[in-house]
């Protein structure tokens, strides 16, 4: 079944959690997730530790979780351009786990998040 999510947000974005999002402590999100966050006002943080937010979060036992957006350089590669990331209880918590796939999207200048359950 394709859920029709243009039809709740204004803007979204879907992923599947990968092992080094969950390694690093660090989402890495799409360029459609990148574009709903940027619709609802969230700019990249500046400041080391990043400034925090609170994203609603449907369908869960939990109401929201505290967020964090910020770039990171890429140690690896320093010539790269900085990469964004989301952090804090986003994904250091166990609300996400390797394999979740998540919605990421706004109504306006609010921003949710939900997990997809896979069913099999």
């Amino acid at each position: 079944m394709t859920i029709a999510w243009n039809s709740l947000f204004d803007g979204f974005g879907t992923k599947i959690v990968t092992k080094t999002d969950k390694s690093k402590g660090a989402y890495v999100p799409n360029a459609a997730q990148l574009a709903a966050i940027a619709a609802a006002g969230i700019l990249p943080s500046p400041r080391r530790p990043a400034d925090e937010f609170r994203i609603t979060v449907l369908n869960d036992k939990i109401q929201s979780i505290r967020a964090s957006f910020y770039h990171s350089l890429r140690v690896t590669d320093p010539t790269r351009s900085p990469e964004p990331r989301m952090g804090h209880e986003f994904i250091s918590s166990t609300w996400l786990e390797v394999g979740d796939q998540v919605v990421i999207g706004n109504i306006g200048s609010e921003l949710f998040a939900l997990k997809v359950k896979n069913k099999y």
